[in-house]
């Protein structure tokens, strides 16, 4: 039954996000055997969440990382290590506050030598910190 999976993924994020969420600003769910990326992450902390550790989720790759990670418009520190990746979503480059993108230890080729890459408007103003050792 695929309701009953929805169901149980859905019920699977709201215990995370309430156990592993600190003061509505950082979330840290390295090594939680995540396969994707809920929704209701961009949906509840949209304007609050500062740092965002999704390390160590190698099943993570699969499913990808959402475009609407960009929604998280106060992200200033964004950890993808480890997660299987051979991706990104191009809405990565817009998010104007990120000031620490850590992607290494993942399957990540061609991203910046992308010839669509290179027609996007990168809007990384903050970015101090990029991390792609292992790609």
């Amino acid at each position: 039954m695929p309701g009953a999976t929805q169901a149980k993924d859905s019920d699977e994020w709201d215990v995370l996000l309430r156990e592993f969420v600190i003061k509505d600003s950082q979330l840290d769910l390295r090594g939680k055997s995540l396969t994707y990326v809920s929704p209701k992450l961009w949906e509840k902390y949209e304007k609050t969440l500062t740092f965002l550790d999704l390390s160590d989720n190698p099943e993570l790759g699969k499913a990808g990382i959402p475009e609407e990670i960009a929604n998280l418009g106060a992200l200033r520190k964004l950890r993808l290590v480890n997660c299987g990746l051979t991706s990104l979503p191009k809405s990565i480059l817009s998010m104007t506050t990120l000031e620490s993108l850590e992607l290494e230890k993942n399957k990540l080729t061609g991203f910046f030598d992308d010839e669509e890459f290179n027609q996007l408007s990168v809007r990384l103003e903050a970015l101090t910190y990029l991390n792609l050792n292992g790609n």
